[in-house]
């Protein structure tokens, strides 16, 4: 039981860093310092981050737009 707890446990950190990192990217992404973006089954992939990435360049072209 306590290897199976202790396997439990070690998961849920790493699936709660991945989240932080993917969390971080979105951040990144909504302020536009993404030169190089994430690709989907990168570590700091995620929908949420493809979402708010997708956003962020419509949101250039629209400001470009205006010029």
């Amino acid at each position: 039981m306590k290897i199976f707890s202790d396997y439990l446990l070690r998961n849920t950190h790493k699936e709660a860093d991945q989240l932080r990192v993917q969390l971080i990217g979105c951040s990144v992404a909504a302020l536009g310092g993404t030169k190089n973006p994430a690709k989907k089954g990168d570590y700091d992939w995620s929908p949420a981050y493809q979402d708010v990435l997708d956003l962020r360049k419509k949101y250039e072209k629209l400001l470009k737009e205006r010029k």
